[in-house]
């Protein structure tokens, strides 16, 4: 930027001699500046140096870096001012679908809740024993043993 103020007070002082010089920085500053973005600043140097006055063999493709700022600006104003419509819009419609989501997750919690009971249900009536269960055995003594070992048939009695 620093160059390009002192290449245009040259250019004044000198009464156009290196104008050229000028406005060929100038177009290759210009277009460095919109390649990082900064529009504004384009715009701001172009109106300040007053270089739409000008009449060089640069003028044209200084003039094509300023429009293609000036389009850059207008959209990104109509841009900020979609996105601030849109979130006056989210805001009204926010609330419907923060309704919705929560109608949504009671239902979900109310069907995993059916699911569940349904399946323990089920695996109720079932007849599970642990390892643990069906490895206990009782041993028990003649004396324990109500019935007489007389009244058991056996194998070879049947």
């Amino acid at each position: 930027l620093q160059r390009l103020e002192d290449l245009y007070e040259i250019c004044q002082r000198d009464r156009g001699y290196n104008y050229d010089a000028f406005e060929s920085s100038a177009y290759n500053y210009f277009k460095e500046l919109n390649r990082r973005g900064k529009y504004r600043v384009v715009k701001r140097l172009y109106e300040t140096y007053h270089l739409e006055q000008s009449h060089t063999p640069f003028t044209e493709k200084v003039d094509e870096q300023y429009r293609y700022a000036l389009e850059n600006i207008t959209a990104l104003n109509n841009a900020a001012m979609s996105a601030a419509m849109d979130d006056a819009s989210y805001k009204n419609k926010s609330s419907s679908q923060k309704t919705y989501m929560i109608v949504d997750f009671i239902f979900n919690i109310l069907s995993v809740g059916v699911i569940l009971y349904v399946g323990l249900i089920f695996l109720g009536s079932l007849d599970f024993k642990s390892p643990d269960e069906m490895a206990k055995f009782e041993i028990k003594m003649a004396d324990d043993i109500d019935t007489r070992l007389d009244d058991v048939k056996g194998i070879e009695e049947i």
